[in-house]
């Protein structure tokens, strides 16, 4: 949530972020969290787990192409690239949910 509130700071023009600073999936807290945390220590070999990494992936590359479209004076494609950030957060909320869940079976 803090990278997406980042992102639209920029696009309501109250950060000056460009393209280039836009972390990537590696970089973030979730990014660590997933490929050198406890995510990947406690649930690496869960299949719901290894499916966050492409949507996650996703909320990166979006993002970056809205502050480009922004800093480009293109609207059009930076609202595009914000529904399309918001699609792929939505679908790595669903798999952490559905983590959490089996996450728990694994462990009862």
């Amino acid at each position: 949530m803090s990278f997406k509130f980042a992102i639209y700071r920029v696009v309501l023009g109250e950060d000056s972020m460009m393209a280039d600073d836009v972390t990537d999936h590696t970089q973030c807290r979730l990014g660590q969290w997933y490929n050198h945390g406890e995510g990947q220590q406690y649930f690496g070999q869960l299949q719901t787990f290894k499916a966050i990494s492409g949507p996650h992936e996703q909320v990166h590359t979006h993002a970056k192409a809205a502050v480009a479209a922004f800093h480009a004076q293109q609207p059009d494609q930076m609202v595009t690239a914000l529904k399309e950030m918001e699609n792929a957060s939505m679908t790595v909320i669903d798999k952490l949910e559905h983590l959490a869940i089996e996450g728990s079976e694994e462990v009862a």
